[in-house]
């Protein structure tokens, strides 16, 4: 029996403090349940086209306050709420508890946080979470995903979302962290970062992003357009970011402009990250190792005749094929070439599938055609 969906908290903006409504961060959401995962993938859309998404590395698709809210009032079938984008350093934290609230108890270390940092808090979306705005300076984002904490400066592209449910008994501003809070945080729960031990010596530098070519302008299908620009995915997401990378490369990008467009797009990785329990350095290896070495060998693979099963042949079936192969197939080939005289064609499938020819392909069910 699968698992029911869980009911997200209603967004009432009211509580937010002026001080989080005053920066131009904000964009609407799409909450899409991800039952892989067990949770929803909080998509930001933009607030002027709801129906598109935002990338939180590109400010001029952020939005103020109340185009945000304007946008998820008038679309609150489409969208689940109003979320912050926390993408570069700005003066402002967020710290993110999760699953520390069980039937409107708080956990007592997610209180302690709390009490630390003594600033405006809220109820996360699903109801089971805290989230928290202070002000001050974070040197790195940081997390830690056994106790369920993540902290955030501005340093790495996130997007909190929001409720405006305000935590009971909390400041209703967003104030400075405490002296030394912050790295207390830090200190207790933030584990070592360790570099990857084995790193691959072919993987290319991440280059610079301006060198790179817009994704407007390449020759790619538009799956993985979407991909790219929204995280539209139509299942499995890490079988959307290998057919992005395949494309790519078949668009003639080099290793490195593969590896620098996927590292630096927000939706390839985030999947990257969560599978490699959100450590930069080995999401970033697992994108040149799965998806663009990998990629890169499905975009130039052609087929030939040899990628074909040959089994025996059913009934009376004669063999229509140009070429003999050492076994008759168990389904036909009948090539337009056959009827009409024309020039010497070339081939997709050597002396099989010609480019720009007619095929007809037919055999009995479950022949394999």
């Amino acid at each position: 029996m699968a698992a029911s969906i869980p009911t997200l908290q209603p967004f009432n903006g009211d509580a937010i403090p002026q001080e989080l409504k005053a920066q131009k961060r904000w964009a609407p959401w799409r909450a899409v349940w991800n039952a892989k995962r067990g949770k929803f993938d909080k998509i930001p859309m933009r607030a002027d086209r709801p129906d598109c998404g935002i990338s939180t590395a590109k400010p001029e698709q952020w939005a103020s306050y109340a185009l945000a809210l304007a946008a998820y009032q008038t679309n609150p079938k489409l969208l689940a709420g109003v979320g912050y984008v926390m993408t570069g350093p700005h003066g402002h934290v967020g710290t993110d508890l999760d699953n520390c609230v069980q039937g409107g108890v708080i956990a007592p270390w997610a209180r302690e946080v709390v009490d630390q940092l003594a600033s405006y808090t809220e109820i996360s979306p699903s109801g089971n979470g805290l989230r928290i705005f202070s002000l001050g300076e974070l040197p790195a984002d940081w997390n830690n995903h056994e106790t369920g904490i993540e902290v955030y400066g501005g340093n790495e592209a996130r997007f909190l979302t929001l409720t405006g449910q305000h935590l009971a008994g909390t400041p209703v501003d967003v104030r400075p962290a405490p002296a030394g809070a912050l790295k207390a945080l830090e200190a207790r729960y933030a584990k070592e970062r360790r570099k990857v031990e084995v790193i691959d010596l072919n993987m290319p530098d991440v280059i610079d992003d301006l060198l790179l070519p817009s994704i407007e302008n390449l020759d790619i299908p538009y799956s993985a357009r979407d991909f790219l620009e929204t995280g539209t995915h139509r299942g499995d997401r890490s079988r959307e970011l290998f057919a992005t990378a395949v494309a790519l490369y078949a668009a003639g990008l080099p290793d490195d402009e593969v590896f620098s467009v996927l590292a630096y797009n927000q939706h390839a990785m985030e999947i990257a990250l969560d599978h490699r329990r959100q450590d930069n350095d080995r999401a970033l290896l697992y994108l040149w190792r799965e998806h663009c070495c990998k990629g890169k060998a499905a975009s130039s693979r052609r087929l030939t005749a040899d990628d074909f099963d040959v089994i025996a042949p059913v009934a009376s079936l004669e063999l229509a094929t140009p070429g003999k192969p050492e076994k008759p197939m168990r389904f036909q080939f009948l090539q337009a070439g056959e009827f009409v005289k024309g020039e010497e064609p070339e081939y997709l499938v050597d002396d099989v599938i010609p480019q720009a020819g007619l095929i007809v392909v037919f055999g009995e069910s479950g022949s394999g055609k």
